[in-house]
């Protein structure tokens, strides 16, 4: 995978915190409290020119487990600011070349993150999922567009609504691992739908590293043909389909969703809530202590 470095942008009540996961069994964090949060970080280091990645690398801070920290606190979207309208979610098709295929998703509030529910209205016909990988950028203060990490991503959409806009105005999720670094060999990821306490459908996706980088091209000349997309401190969460070919799957109301990449050792689970059923069919809880939804 090449020099790579793991994220977790961390809410607390003492205030933000930045956590450093650790290549280990264990699954140790290094917790770095002594900043304004990740977004902050980010910013500053944009403001300075420094590298990100070298930057947070070397933040110091104690030692936590990654199952105490998620009971003891709550995990944000990474690089999410404050303020939701700061931040722009879309998505292009992999291996996408150009903006065909591009769509307008929204603004921090259809955002979630791992093991949050995803809620769907009651105007939507039908629900289906798209693993994604997800590319997130900063826009720096002279409005310059920075690439600044991945992350795992689901998709919702309505499929019987085909090419209309509305039809990706729906909640997405990404995971809350930040990958800082370049994909530069072929990833290897599952998606694993579970219904009723069964699998209901599994499938193994391959992302290959050109194709990736042919979205990550079109998708950065996309945003940097508009004004509109670059104003200084907004933040870009940009959802890339790992396989077009896929037949949607048509999920309901309980079913869980997981996306999971062993190579980087990256989970993202989620599970779809329908309005209309919420509270005729009621779900028992499932988030860990200290999680909820992303503002």
């Amino acid at each position: 995978m090449g020099d790579y470095l793991k994220v977790l942008d961390i809410e607390h009540s003492g205030g933000p915190r930045i956590g450093l996961l650790g290549d280990d069994p264990a699954h140790t964090v290094r917790v770095h409290g002594e900043s304004s949060g990740l977004y902050q970080t980010l910013q500053d280091c944009a403001r300075r020119h420094q590298d990100h990645l070298a930057h947070l690398r070397h933040l110091p801070g104690p030692t936590h487990t990654l199952p105490a920290l998620r009971q003891e606190t709550r995990l944000r979207p990474p690089a999410m600011p404050d303020n939701p309208l700061l931040t722009h979610v879309s998505g292009l098709p992999l291996g996408a070349r150009d903006d065909a295929g591009w769509f307008y998703k929204g603004n921090g509030r259809v955002l979630r993150i791992d093991r949050d529910d995803l809620e769907v209205p009651y105007h939507v016909q039908a629900i289906a999922a798209d693993a994604c990988l997800v590319s997130i950028y900063l826009v720096g203060s002279r409005g310059q567009l920075l690439h600044v990490g991945v992350t795992l991503g689901h998709d919702l959409h309505d499929p019987l609504q085909g090419q209309s806009a509305r039809a990706h105005l729906l909640e997405c999720a990404v995971a809350s691992e930040l990958l800082l670094g370049e994909l530069d060999e072929p990833l290897h990821l599952r998606q694993r739908i579970e219904r009723n306490g069964a699998c209901f459908s599994e499938t193994h996706l391959r992302l290959d590293p050109q194709a990736w980088r042919a979205s990550r091209e079109a998708g950065e000349a996309l945003l940097e043909q508009h004004p509109q997309f670059l104003q200084p401190g907004m933040v870009h969460y940009l959802f890339s389909r790992l396989d077009s070919e896929i037949v949607a799957t048509h999920l309901q109301h309980g079913d869980c969703l997981e996306l999971s990449c062993p190579m980087l050792d990256m989970r993202l689970e989620n599970r779809i809530v329908e309005e209309e059923l919420r509270h005729l069919l009621p779900l028992s809880s499932r988030r860990r202590a200290g999680q909820g939804r992303a503002a």
